[in-house]
């Protein structure tokens, strides 16, 4: 999937990744936009996601919530 029209300002504070993993009823595995490579760290989602979707993520506490997906 070509995304290269998407303008990315590589702020560590993004809150768009990309989905790399999804294994249920564990979590998803994210590739935060402005970040080198993929979390290790399977993260707790509202939404259910597919492998290459962009999403939209809150942090709190420490922790990541994925709160949206965008289907391109």
């Amino acid at each position: 999937m070509d995304l290269s029209w998407v303008k990315s300002d590589k702020r560590q504070d993004s809150n768009l990744a990309s989905v790399v993993e999804v294994k249920e009823g564990v979590g998803v595995k994210i590739h935060i936009e402005g970040e080198e490579n993929p979390r290790d760290t399977y993260y707790q989602s509202l939404v259910i996601p597919q492998v290459g979707d962009r999403v939209y993520f809150v942090r709190d506490c420490g922790s990541i919530i994925i709160q949206g997906s965008f289907k391109f």
